[in-house]
């Protein structure tokens, strides 16, 4: 069993949601990984209503959630670290800099991943991993421009956290076939 950590900013709305519904794709295939989240900054602030509602349309109930914020203790065991945006990666590799390897937004993972074709499907998370970060560079990810990153829907209307449901669905699915 391994170890994911799902990150975001405030822990508040994105990361609480992606990783809830990793957890439940992932029970859903008979996969035991323990999967949990976490923000850049200080914790203990609920999820936004607008979170909450889009969340129970998902399945997914945020009302007890209460943000934590990432320690060095958090990302030293994680086996994978699954990031919003790239600025995430930037600040986690930062915080701990041994997470690099096993450090990616979401999007990057899913690409990254895919590219490496269904003969690794197989191999044991920690090696996928390894081939999935081979020949990154930080000066290449952050390079790689906003198309590798999920909205924040904090300070937008209801339609952003509508959109961030839809889309977190989908890549969360794509991401459990993936492990």
């Amino acid at each position: 069993m391994s170890n994911i950590l799902v990150v975001c900013t405030a822990n508040q709305c994105r990361s609480p949601l992606a990783a809830s519904m990793l957890r439940r794709a992932l029970a859903q295939r008979g996969i035991e990984h323990t999967v949990l989240s976490g923000g850049i900054i200080e914790g203990g602030e609920p999820s936004p209503e607008m979170l909450v509602e889009v969340g129970l349309r998902h399945g997914i109930d945020l009302r007890q959630h209460r943000s934590r914020q990432l320690t060095p203790e958090l990302l030293a065991g994680a086996d994978l670290v699954l990031c919003m945006t790239r600025l995430h990666v930037r600040d986690v590799s930062v915080l701990n800099p041994v997470a690099w390897p096993v450090t990616f937004t979401v999007l990057e993972f899913i690409r990254r991943t895919e590219e490496l074709g269904s003969a690794v499907s197989a191999l044991p998370l920690a090696d996928r991993v390894a081939m999935a970060h081979e020949g990154r560079t930080p000066g290449g990810l952050l390079a790689a421009g906003s198309s590798e990153d999920i909205a924040d829907p904090m300070g937008k209307g209801f339609e952003a956290f509508v959109t961030l449901g839809e889309t977190l669905e989908v890549e969360v699915e794509a991401v459990a076939e993936l492990l």
